[in-house]
């Protein structure tokens, strides 16, 4: 996922047909799988939404997420259930409907951009050597960037860490998985002028690469010259990389 060739990005199982499976089942798919999030669809519940999109980390199910909601979305495009051409798709996630815009070339899909909820912003967190810590890191590699450690939720809350050089991020170990925190990043980014509003529609977040799994996420803000933020999207491709079956 958010990669254009195969053993790239992070990895996504998407279970394409989730009916008759409990949300104990699910959860220990989930773990089973070991990926940083497994989908589950499902027959739609919400009028003006086109399926269920359940979400799973190994440990805990997500509201939402924009890995898997568009990592999903190529898996429904490649089994035929999103026909060829269609230019949107709404999942009805824990947070409500979320519709996908999808590009196509032919009959493949080429890139999907999701619509997330605008940000909320948490207070900035006034210690910042306590972040520093938490990721093993001394206290001038959150100081000296001058920008603030605060929450920041478009749907799921995520906590960033300003980090002075690349190597501080390399450097980090945190205890926790890995979470996709693209759209609330954009809005970070953003909000604190680390990007330009102008620039603002044309961001890429490139993750995962110490990991030897690169990840390239569009993101796209809307903001005016003031810097508030009227909407928010990440975007990406996936490859498919295999397909089996489970047996529950």
């Amino acid at each position: 996922m958010f990669t254009d060739h195969l053993f790239g990005g992070n990895q996504l199982a998407v279970i394409l047909d989730g009916r008759g499976l409990s949300t104990d089942t699910m959860q220990a798919i989930a773990k089973e799988m070991n990926f940083s999030e497994t989908t589950f669809v499902l027959p739609a519940e919400q009028a003006g939404t086109d399926a269920r999109l359940r979400i799973f980390t190994p440990g805990e199910e997500l509201p939402a997420a924009g890995h898997p909601t568009i990592g999903s979305t190529f898996a429904l495009a490649r089994a035929g259930v999103i026909e060829p051409g269609r230019a949107q798709f709404v999942f009805g996630l824990g947070v409500g409907p979320t519709p996908v815009t999808l590009t196509w070339t032919g009959e493949d899909l080429t890139f999907v951009w999701m619509t997330q909820r605008l940000p909320v912003f948490g207070d900035p967190i006034p210690d910042p050597a306590h972040a520093a810590a938490a990721l093993s890191l001394s206290p001038a590699a959150v100081a000296g960037t001058g920008h603030p450690v605060q929450i920041v939720s478009c749907g799921v809350p995520f906590l960033f860490v300003p980090l002075t050089t690349r190597s501080a991020v390399d450097s980090a170990v945190v205890n926790g998985g890995a979470l996709d925190a693209s759209g609330p990043l954009g809005c970070y980014l953003v909000r604190h002028r680390i990007v330009p509003p102008e620039k603002a529609d044309a961001i890429l977040s490139v993750q995962g690469v110490k990991m030897g799994r690169p990840s390239h996420v569009h993101i796209s803000i809307g903001a005016g010259p003031d810097g508030d933020i009227s909407s928010v999207r990440v975007g990406g491709e996936a490859v498919l990389a295999g397909e089996g079956t489970l047996y529950v």
